[in-house]
C-alpha cells in the first residue's frame, strides 16, 4: 500500500483539492502527502485521515461530517455528502474493495458506496488506488463502471493478465516506477 501511495502522490501538485476516502491505502497517502506537500487541501471522511493530517503544515482540511461509523472509523450516510455539492475537488484517490473489468468498482457494503459516488461527482477526475489483490476481484455491491475512472495505480505485485485485461478494456493502469510494466506519467 505504501508503494501504491508514493506513486499517486505524483498525480498531486501543490495548490490542489483532493479527496481521500476511508481506505487503508489512502491513509498510506494521507501520511505520504503529510511528509512531501505544503499547500494542499484535502476532502475526507475518514476521521484516521483527518488525525493523521491535522497538524500537518500547510493541509487545509475539510471533513464531510455526517454520522460517524466506529467500525469504519468513518463519516458515512447521505449527511456526509451534503457538504461536496458546494465544493470542487481536483482528483478524488478510491479505494475499493475489487475493481475488475466486467463488474468495475466493488465494495462490501452500500453504505461505502455513497459518500465514494458523492466525492467522484464533486470531483475533477477518479484515479483508483489498490493493491494488486483487488484487481479483477468482485465485492458484492457495485458503485459504477471502469469508465467512470481516469485511472489505476496498483502495486508492482499485479499479475501480467490482469493488468492486460484493464488495458485491452481502455484502462489506464500505472505501476510504480522500475517496473517494466509501468505507464508513463
Amino acid at each position: 500500500k505504501e508503494e501504491v501511495a508514493l506513486e499517486a502522490a505524483r498525480y498531486i501538485s501543490e495548490g490542489q483539492a483532493i479527496a481521500l476516502d476511508s481506505g487503508t491505502t489512502s491513509l498510506e497517502l494521507a501520511r505520504v502527502i503529510r511528509q512531501q506537500f505544503r499547500s494542499l487541501t484535502v476532502v475526507t471522511n475518514s476521521l484516521t485521515i483527518a488525525n493523521e493530517l491535522a497538524d500537518a503544515e500547510g493541509i487545509t482540511l475539510v471533513l464531510t461530517g455526517g454520522i460517524y461509523n466506529s467500525e469504519e472509523k468513518a463519516f458515512l450516510s447521505d449527511m456526509a455528502t451534503l457538504i461536496l455539492s458546494h465544493i470542487s475537488i481536483d482528483t478524488l484517490f478510491l479505494t475499493t474493495c475489487g475493481i475488475s473489468v466486467e463488474r468495475g468498482i466493488t465494495y462490501q457494503r452500500t453504505d461505502d458506496i455513497i459518500i465514494q459516488s458523492r466525492l467522484m461527482e464533486a470531483s475533477d477526475r477518479t484515479i483508483v488506488i489498490t493493491d494488486s489483490s483487488k484487481l479483477g476481484v468482485n465485492s458484492l455491491v457495485r458503485m459504477c463502471g471502469i469508465d467512470r475512472v481516469s485511472m489505476v495505480i496498483t502495486d508492482s505485485h499485479a499479475p501480467a493478465d490482469r493488468i492486460r485485461a484493464f488495458r485491452k478494456a481502455g484502462t489506464k493502469i500505472v505501476i510504480p516506477r522500475g517496473n517494466r510494466q509501468a505507464s508513463p506519467a
